[in-house]
């Protein structure tokens, strides 16, 4: 993309928005990593995800889910509002 930021931790990679977000609308905050190339998935845990972004603490279901798909050689990381929206700046 165009105006795409590789240094940013979520260049080229996989999002999913899970939860209520406190700060920001979960399609504001798709924007956000929308222009640094990062395919966004919504309510969904594919193969090959990196990043789970949430507003609160995930729910025993995904997390189990998230653990699952980590055993088998994914690398999922569950990140907070705050800290992503840290990210974002960077």
């Amino acid at each position: 993309m165009e105006n795409s930021d590789s240094s940013s931790p979520f260049y080229a990679k996989k999002v999913v928005f899970t939860g209520a977000l406190k700060t920001i609308q979960q399609k504001e905050a798709a924007d956000l990593v929308k222009k640094l190339n990062v395919k966004t998935l919504i309510l969904r845990l594919p193969n090959g995800l990196i990043f789970v972004i949430t507003g609160s603490a995930l729910g025993a279901s995904k997390m189990k889910k998230i653990d699952q798909f980590n055993a088998q050689g994914c690398n999922i990381q569950v990140v907070f509002e705050e800290e992503f929206l840290q990210m974002c700046k960077r």
